[in-house]
Order: C-alpha cells, then structure tokens, then sequence
C-alpha cells in the first residue's frame, strides 16, 4: 500500500470511527450494524461490479444494514439496497436523463421525499473515495455534487443528526481531539459555500 493510501485509508478509518460515536452519543438505543463479507458480496453482484470504492466498502462494513438514526427512510441499507441499482437506472430513464450516470457507477441510495424521488451514486467503482452525485427527479442535471464520499456523508449526517448546524459544528471542531473536515453543503441547484464539519 502507497503512503497516500495508507493516509486516505486512516482518514476514512477515522471519520467513520467519528460518526459512529456521534450515532451512540447522540441516539442511544438504535442500532448501528454493518455487513458480513457474503452480504457485500451480494451488493456487488446486484451492481455488477467486481469490487467498490474502499470508502464505500467501509461504510458496507461498519453500517451497510443500519446506521441507527441517520438516514431514516432512506433506501441506503441491506437488503433493500440490492434494489437501489435498478431504481436509480429506471428513475434516470423515466426523467429522459438515463446518460447522467455512468456504466461503472455505484448507485449507493435513492429516497422518497415531498420534492419526490432522489438517487446517489458515485461515479466510478474504481477508486478509494470518489466524486458523489445526487439527482432529484424532474431535473435535467444532477441536484449535488460532493468531492468524495465522505463529504457526502459528512454533509448528511450534520443535517440529519440532532447536533444540527454548521455553528454547532464549529462549536465543536473547537474541542481538544474534534475530527474535522472541509464539506460543502448545497443550494438547491448549485454548489453553497464552504462550511466546517467536526466530530468530537
């Protein structure tokens, strides 16, 4: 393993270890439960891929069936998430938009809101931790788009979880031993600006 993998497998290391504590602190009681290497192995097959991002198997492995509170009914879990492959591809060709995602893409959720349909996907399965997408239906491009993946995930889960906000998070980025990283949280349509999020 190169030094650069070795410094981004940490940093993945790391932030999933952050949020995981952030779960529990936060929302005693649910559940935080990862999958077997069999169950991945089915993820894959669903998706017709030889292997994932490394980021992405992480987050398979630590929370691929339940991430507690985060993500309530989003369609990013096991089993369900042996479905989301083909939801996104007929979601993408309902909307006449089925070139916006890739062949070797990883469709990784899709989610039923007031403003209807959503899928995520990364845009390769090649790859340690790369560029995220989100698609709302109706629209002719994609909604968002993330760095990485775990600025994704770090954008959802400071919007998802109780501790709320970007001052929050830099309220807490100020505590001794905070992870904390450079994220983007977007407008409706466009790239936002910069904000900071951090897990104690």
């Amino acid at each position: 393993m190169s030094a650069l993998a070795g410094n981004e497998q940490a940093r993945t290391t790391e932030f999933f270890d952050s949020l995981t504590r952030k779960i529990e602190d936060i929302e005693s009681g649910h559940d935080i439960a990862g999958l077997a290497e069999q169950e991945i192995e089915s993820v894959r097959t669903a998706h017709g891929a030889a292997a994932f991002p490394a980021c992405y198997e992480e987050f398979l492995r630590r929370m691929g069936k339940s991430a507690g509170a985060l993500w309530v009914g989003t369609d990013a879990f096991y089993p369900r998430l042996l479905e989301v492959r083909s939801w996104t591809v007929e979601l993408l060709a309902e909307n006449g938009v089925s070139q916006l995602m890739g062949e070797d893409a990883v469709a990784i959720a899709t989610h039923q809101g007031y403003q209807g349909y959503q899928a995520y996907w990364l845009e390769s399965s090649a790859g340690d931790d790369l560029p995220a997408m989100t698609y709302a239906e109706g629209d002719r491009e994609p909604r968002k788009r993330w760095n990485s993946l775990v600025s994704s995930y770090a954008t959802s889960s400071l919007r998802s979880l109780p501790f709320g906000n970007a001052g929050r998070a830099r309220e807490i980025s100020r505590r001794p031993g905070a992870l904390s990283m450079p994220v983007h949280r977007a407008g409706a349509a466009a790239w936002g600006s910069p904000a900071l999020l951090a897990f104690a």
